[in-house]
């Protein structure tokens, strides 16, 4: 009699991994719908078909999950709109700022989330410190690797913004103000060319 063939398990860690990122997935749809601030674990564990105890092997608490969803979010954003940059190989400052305005992910949904957040965070110290630093993190890892990839481009950089360093900080900056704007126009190329026109006019003043 032939054997039968054995059915391969997903090992502990590999089921893990699937389980934490069915609860972030699940929870982004979550936020998005009721809010941060009215959503609930319990909420996060029907959308993801999941238990309590799911939710408890993975995540202490909401707060826990929305920063490792932060974190998952502003890597995807970092990495894929540095990349496009490097792959698009600008030649001038100006071509490298239109290169990222027209890259950068812009994403509402990610959006109204992380401004809930932020409304939540500030009834509550102890979370908005914790956010502080995230966010100190996540600019400071966009700005060090736009640096390194202009550095890379080895391109002339304009007077008012001389190093790298000065031009990642400035694109940074800018577009931190400009992405709110998103909430109200609902305008994602408005938003787009709003970013381009400031960058250029602070980088390029006379030009």
């Amino acid at each position: 009699m032939p054997e039968r063939p054995r059915v391969r398990r997903p090992s502990p860690t590999r089921h893990r991994v699937d389980t934490r990122k069915r609860l972030l997935d699940s929870a982004f749809d979550v936020f998005v719908a009721q809010g941060f601030g009215r959503a609930r674990i319990d909420d996060v564990c029907r959308a993801a078909g999941y238990t309590k105890g799911a939710f408890y092997s993975n995540f202490s608490s909401l707060e826990e999950l929305f920063f490792a969803l932060y974190d998952q979010q502003s890597a995807y954003g970092a990495d894929f709109t540095v990349d496009a940059i490097s792959a698009a190989q600008p030649a001038t400052a100006r071509e490298l700022v239109v290169q990222w305005a027209e890259n950068v992910v812009i994403d509402r949904d990610w959006l109204l989330i992380n401004t809930d957040f932020v409304s939540y965070a500030a009834r509550h110290p102890d979370v908005a410190a914790d956010l502080a630093e995230h966010r100190r993190v996540l600019r400071q890892q966009v700005t060090d690797r736009l640096a390194a990839a202009i550095t890379a481009l080895e391109i002339a950089l304009p007077e008012s913004l001389p190093t790298a360093g000065d031009l990642a900080r400035a694109i940074v900056t800018v577009y931190d103000g400009v992405i709110y704007q998103l909430l109200l126009d609902m305008d994602e190329a408005t938003v787009r060319r709003h970013f381009i026109d400031l960058i250029t006019a602070l980088a390029f003043p006379t030009g």
